[in-house]
């Protein structure tokens, strides 16, 4: 890759002069030892009879400057603006998003800083061939290659978004009738659609295509075409859009004889044919002209998991909570998504909203997740005393939740109930002390048994501020409250009867207090503490109507010990969604036999919600089996 320069042209005299060569020997790098094949031993008698030559190689007659460098050849190349929000303004930043034969997707700063690299997406297993950036989202990526899949990037991050399954929407979509339109012959485009559905696969190009329909109506298409598919019996070797009125057209240029990286010697003797294939696409039937299923499918599955981007735009994650529109936009994706699947909504919040309410900053960083820059250091660092002293204001501080709330209520129009949630007094404390996520829990050990009063004095304030805040979002339209406590299980049985349930149990007891107090009915209390196993006795007896359970719990055993008191949340382990529809189908089985198959008394969930690079079909297949294998029992249970 060269760039550019504007100096004065070099004259033909002056390049002849300037042009070096190499005089040494040429010899080849092989010998018999390491050729085996007839073919490669052939080549090899070839460059033997060049042995001894000095053929002159020039250098390039122009001045060029070296911007990126790949080991391998150098595929697909994007150069990309992003605009990134100084103190006063927006400043555009440049990047070279770069692709090769290898599995490599390399981010390179922009000219003149390409040599620095800034990181790498690494998640294909095969060459990676074409790069795509939508227009209405510079931070997305999505690539293709000689996988069976495409992936979705947040490539500033390097983070995977989603998986797109190209085989699995090939083969749905295989033995469809489809009405080709050919230059060369009428008959000719479509083979034996029969077989040939296990042919290798691979991407030869992506197009992101964005429109508006006479109506005003936005609608956006990702475009693939493939290599060695029986539906075009070919490889696509070029393609281009055109725009008329409010359709795009499409014509593809498709080679029906070579297939992928075939030898040459499969074409002698047969008569090679060149067709161009035109589809194009009516944002008023939405629907492709030649194939109205198989580039609707990629569409489907690759947009849908850029909504959640497309509504939080440039904001940071506590901008979004902060957000009312945002918040609520983003609380419905899942409703919507899963229509019919799933019985309740959960506000898009977060627990650390309560640190920050009570004077405390915390970020959200990339690859990290939550980050105190100043945590409570130890009782005597002058922070703690200031949070004590502090009045905190919480129907102030935390009005955006609210108004989330209550929009998010107006938009769901009784289509399912909404949860609220904050976090638990021992969690939230956790992260103050730890200043985020921890595997020791040094910090937040030290304080519990050297400064026990001190702990205890922190959590009853964080209890107090809970309830308030529950009760607030009760009053906004909440119709149930979860309360978590995600570090539970980092504490031994007589530590969490010490500085845990206490505090779960005061806000169960005074939360309904408040409610009568507010003149509001009161709601569903949940409790869910992670990890806290040994603890489902005390749980059943803490004033909470629902008690959450994570996958190192035994159903049938949290069955027989709540005996009835309280309804069970729960329970399948979240990492079953990477092993494939099978693995789901036993899991959840077992799930529903062991909460009694399927009977009233049990909230469907995972033990500890969706984690990254779940593919959101596979979780649409556990919703549907949830149903599928409770309903064959006298009652449907609620799936969450």
């Amino acid at each position: 890759m060269a760039s550019d320069n504007h100096d004065p042209p070099v004259r033909a005299e002056e390049l002849e002069e300037k042009q070096p060569t190499i005089a040494q020997n040429y010899v080849p790098s092989a010998s018999v030892r390491t050729v085996h094949t007839l073919r490669n031993q052939q080549a090899l008698k070839h460059q033997q009879k060049q042995s001894g030559k000095k053929p002159p190689k020039s250098v390039l007659g122009f001045k060029h400057q070296l911007l990126l460098g790949h080991v391998s050849l150098l595929t697909d190349l994007a150069c990309v603006a992003v605009h990134e929000r100084s103190v006063s303004e927006y400043q555009a930043r440049t990047y070279i998003i770069s692709a090769d034969r290898d599995e490599h997707i390399r981010i390179s700063r922009g000219i003149p800083q390409s040599h620095i690299i800034e990181g790498f997406c690494l998640g294909h297993t095969q060459f990676v061939s074409k790069l795509c950036v939508p227009a209405w989202n510079s931070k997305l990526l999505i690539s293709g290659g000689g996988d069976d899949y495409l992936l979705v990037w947040d490539w500033l991050t390097g983070r995977i978004i989603h998986k797109v399954d190209i085989r699995g929407i090939v083969t749905e979509f295989y033995i469809k009738p489809f009405a080709v339109r050919s230059l060369h012959d009428q008959q000719t485009g479509l083979g034996d659609l029969s077989s040939g559905h296990d042919k290798p696969i691979a991407v030869s190009d992506i197009h992101a295509l964005e429109m508006t329909s006479s109506v005003g109506e936005p609608r956006r298409q990702i475009l693939v075409t493939l290599e060695s598919t029986a539906i075009l019996q070919g490889n696509v070797i070029g393609v281009a859009i055109s725009r008329y009125q409010d359709r795009i057209a499409c014509s593809m240029n498709v080679d029906y004889v070579d297939p992928p990286s075939s030898p040459s010697k499969e074409q002698e003797g047969r008569h090679q044919r060149r067709v161009v294939t035109f589809l194009d696409f009516s944002p008023t039937n939405k629907a492709w002209g030649r194939n109205a299923g198989l580039e609707m499918a990629m569409d489907k599955s690759i947009n849908k998991s850029d909504k959640y981007h497309e509504a939080k735009g440039d904001n940071d994650f506590f901008a979004c909570c902060r957000s009312p529109e945002i918040a609520s936009t983003l609380t419905l994706q899942p409703i919507d998504r899963y229509e019919g699947l799933i019985d309740a909504a959960i506000i898009f919040s977060d627990i650390l909203v309560i640190p920050q309410a009570m004077g405390m900053t915390v970020e959200m960083l990339d690859k990290k997740g939550p980050h105190f820059p100043d945590p409570l250091k130890s009782p005597s660092d002058g922070q703690y005393e200031a949070l004590m002293g502090r009045e905190v204001d919480v129907s102030t501080e935390l009005d955006y939740v609210y108004q989330a709330i209550t929009m998010t209520r107006r938009k769901l129009k009784g289509r399912v109930p909404l949860y609220g949630f904050c976090g638990a007094p021992w969690t939230l404390l956790c992260y103050m002390v730890e200043g985020g996520g921890s595997k020791l829990f040094v910090q937040v050990k030290t304080w519990i048994y050297k400064y026990p009063t001190e702990s205890k004095r922190l959590l009853q304030k964080i209890s107090e501020l809970c309830v308030e805040y529950l009760a607030l979002q009760v009053k906004a339209g909440a119709q149930i409250v979860q309360v978590f406590d995600s570090w539970a299980g980092e504490l031994s049985p007589a530590s969490f009867k010490e500085f845990s349930l206490p505090y779960l149990r005061y806000i169960a007891h005074h939360l309904p207090l408040r409610l009568k107090e507010m003149e509001i009915e009161g709601v569903p209390m949940v409790v869910f503490a992670k990890g806290a196993w040994y603890a489902i006795e005390d749980l059943c007896e803490s004033g909470y109507r629902v008690v959450g359970l994570d996958w190192l719990q035994d159903p049938a055993e949290a069955v027989k010990i709540a005996r009835g008191r309280v309804v069970l949340q729960g329970n399948a382990d979240p990492g079953v969604l990477y092993g494939g529809r099978k693995a789901i189908t036993e899991v959840v089985q077992n799930m529903v036999q062991g909460f009694g198959g399927g009977k009233q008394g049990w909230i469907a969930n995972l033990g500890h919600g969706v984690t990254p690079f779940v593919n959101p079909e596979d979780l649409k297949f556990f919703f549907k089996e949830i149903h599928r294998v409770a309903n064959a029992g006298s009652h449907p249970s609620t799936v969450l």
